[in-house]
């Protein structure tokens, strides 16, 4: 493993062993940029006391634009939409206050590491 999530130059090494029991290695320094991760919560409280209150996700290592985060209600209506990565959902539909239910989430994202573009989706529970 490499240490930690921080970029850098790590040396690697490989040994193979043939069948009459030779060994040759190879020693080759590996430059690790960056590790690219989105993590999202599955669930959120926006009850305005100060903790959770904003579904955001995390994104680590992004492009720093061609960012595109959407929620969907059950039935499938859009009722939130950012194009900024630091403009969380704070469960209002509509601007009527947030309902307990499941929603689904689209993100499509540039990585920063690769230059490509990335899409996840998944699902966050809207808590009391």
């Amino acid at each position: 493993g490499f240490p930690g999530d921080d970029g850098g130059e790590y040396p690697v090494e490989l040994i193979v062993t043939n069948m009459y029991g030779c060994t040759d290695t190879s020693r080759q320094v590996v430059k690790i940029d960056g590790v690219f991760s989105v993590y999202a919560p599955n669930a959120f409280t926006p009850n305005a006391d100060g903790s959770n209150d904003v579904f955001l996700p995390v994104i680590r290592d992004d492009a720093g634009r061609d960012y595109d985060l959407r929620v969907f209600d059950r039935w499938g209506a859009e009722v939130f939409h950012s194009d900024r990565p630091d403009k969380g959902w704070d469960g209002r539909v509509k601007g009527e206050p947030p309902v307990t239910g499941v929603y689904v989430w689209k993100l499509r994202v540039r990585n920063g590491v690769d230059n490509l573009m990335r899409q996840y989706v998944g699902h966050v529970s809207v808590l009391p």
